[in-house]
């Protein structure tokens, strides 16, 4: 089953990211293999630690993935 992600939901997740952005210095490691999800994920994540009035406090980690889940002409 598909969720909407309405207006009102993303700002529920920016905020929760900014609050477990700013809890501690643990990095945090994104996987990224392309895909809308994970290009999704980490375009909320860096726009979220963007528009921080703070300064950033951990680094964020991003590493591709391949899934291998691509057809063989896209590879």
């Amino acid at each position: 089953m598909k969720q909407k992600f309405t207006k009102k939901k993303i700002i529920n997740l920016e905020n929760e990211l900014e609050h477990f952005y700013q809890k501690d210095q643990t990095p945090w490691v994104i996987a990224y293999s392309g895909g809308k999800d994970s290009t999704m994920t980490v375009q909320i994540v860096l726009e979220t630690i963007a528009k921080q009035k703070k300064q950033p406090n951990k680094e964020i980690h991003i590493l591709y993935a391949d899934t291998k889940v691509e057809p063989p002409p896209l590879i």
